[in-house]
């Protein structure tokens, strides 16, 4: 990205849409509803999700509304994501919406998925968090208790703790270029690839929840987690980098890369960007301390909370825009 770029953001109760430079942001578009996420498709409209106030679609300047007045099945949303056929799947608080060209062209009820596993009794129903799509067109489906659910071809797998999942509430997934699948818990990380699991778990005394990955061009694995900071998985190897080593904030709801070699992560304390060589040189032991320049209200921001835990909570254009 260069700094004159947009950078869509997820603030507390808008939609913001940023111009940033290497000294202050500047607001560019404003929508006060409550959303969650945000995420462009092959198009360049924007689409963001909202809490109870259904999906807002941005394009040619204008904001559309859907709701369950237009079709979707729940005004409540928990995950966007645009498969290669160019559907957005809409996970909402009663099931999965397929769209295309604006439209709702099919359903998932919640009582269709398979159930939560008996450790999670809140509810029998399950509720999708996070959806990535493989090389081979197969969806899978991160649920709050139901684990990770592979969907292909109308049919369902199931995947637990039986099976080698590290935990079942899952928060992130992301499909990698070597035919993986990253999955991010509650209980920590897991790795599927050919049919069995490889789990990283969190030093004892701390936790590990990934709320996002993303996969840089050299195949490196970064992770924003709630708590922990940022993570680098390289060679097999996790290295966790935190305020106390520089960060700006240990929460990152997500991170997207520039066209000038930095991570970008949103917070509840505002956008951060790092050098991904220094953070490549602390990880590596060469430094001791990363820097970080942080975005806030003085900075222009309407506010510096920035919202996330529902994926995604920012992403990247084709363009390169962040």
């Amino acid at each position: 990205m260069c700094y004159s770029s947009e950078l869509i953001v997820s603030l507390i109760g808008t939609i913001t849409l940023c111009e940033l430079s290497p000294s202050t942001p500047k607001v560019l578009r404003k929508h006060l509803l409550r959303h969650k996420i945000a995420t462009l498709d092959h198009t360049g409209t924007i689409w963001a999700g909202t809490f109870n106030s259904g999906l807002s679609r941005f394009s040619e300047g204008k904001f559309t509304a859907y709701t369950t007045k237009t079709g979707l099945s729940a005004n409540t949303v928990r995950a966007l994501y645009e498969d290669r056929a160019g559907i957005l799947w809409v996970a909402t608080s009663s099931g999965l919406d397929r769209m295309k060209t604006g439209r709702v062209i099919g359903h998932i009820r919640e009582q269709e998925l398979p159930p939560r596993f008996e450790d999670h009794p809140r509810t029998t129903k399950t509720c999708v968090k996070a959806i990535s799509e493989a090389h081979d067109g197969t969806m899978w489906l991160g649920t709050d208790g139901g684990g990770l659910i592979r969907f292909k071809r109308g049919q369902y797998v199931q995947y637990g703790a039986k099976d080698g999942l590290i935990g079942e509430y899952v928060l992130a997934l992301m499909s990698d270029r070597d035919g993986g699948l990253w999955v991010g818990t509650d209980q920590g990380i897991s790795y599927l690839r050919d049919g069995s699991f490889t789990s990283y778990a969190p030093e004892e005394g701390s936790t590990l929840l990934a709320l996002c990955f993303y996969e840089d061009h050299d195949g490196t694995i970064w992770l924003g987690t709630e708590g922990g900071g940022l993570g680098r998985l390289k060679n097999g190897k996790l290295t966790m980098i935190s305020t106390k080593d520089g960060l700006s904030d240990d929460l990152a709801f997500q991170v997207l890369e520039d066209g000038n070699g930095n991570l970008w992560m949103s917070s509840n304390n505002g956008v951060f960007r790092v050098s991904k060589q220094e953070l490549n040189e602390f990880a590596d032991g060469f430094i001791r301390t990363v820097t970080s320049v942080a975005y806030g209200v003085a900075d222009g921001m309407k506010t510096r909370e920035c919202n996330g835990g529902s994926l995604p909570a920012g992403w990247k254009g084709h363009d390169g825009t962040l």
